[in-house]
């Protein structure tokens, strides 16, 4: 029901992740918003058993589709656009919020909003966890990268300089 406030949602979050939305236009910045609402409209229409719903809270889930999800896609143009994981963690968080606020305010008698509140902050405590975690990860690959670069470096400059003195000496 609120499909086009909630894809207007998502772009006007996407706009304050600076400084790669700066020079995105408003087509680029809500992107797959559209395509991956639908997905996700569509998986909870479906029958779930609690052995699935298990599994997919672990991330064991099979693929939805032997084609490239909208949310993968959407995740390799943010970072061709210049996101960091971050920023694409803090738009999902964001989107989560506002279908929740969207659907709590169309139905307000059905849940009671203290609890839909909680739920909400629920769900930005994990992934406010998730984008930790995912940061730190990032910045120890980072270093393990640049370690093994730096040894590289060390390791090849005894053996090049080999050849260059022999080279000058012949």
């Amino acid at each position: 029901k609120n499909l086009d406030e909630t894809v207007a949602a998502w772009q006007t979050f996407a706009t304050t992740m600076e400084p790669a939305a700066t020079t995105m236009s408003a087509l680029a910045l809500r992107d797959h918003a559209k395509p991956i609402l639908l997905a996700i409209a569509k998986d909870l229409e479906l029958t779930q058993t609690a052995l699935a719903q298990s599994d997919k809270s672990k991330g064991l889930a099979p693929p939805l589709s032997a084609r490239e999800t909208a949310a993968a896609t959407h995740g390799a143009l943010r970072h061709v656009s210049g996101f960091d994981m971050n920023q694409l963690g803090a738009e999902y968080r964001a989107l989560r919020a506002s279908v929740i606020r969207l659907w709590t305010l169309s139905n307000p008698k059905l849940i009671d909003s203290a609890v839909l509140d909680d739920v909400i902050r629920f769900n930005e405590a994990v992934d406010q966890a998730v984008a930790e975690s995912t940061s730190r990860y990032a910045a120890e690959l980072a270093l393990s990268r640049d370690t093994f670069m730096a040894i590289l470096a060390h390791d090849l400059r005894s053996p090049l300089s080999a050849i260059t003195m022999l080279g000058h000496l012949m």
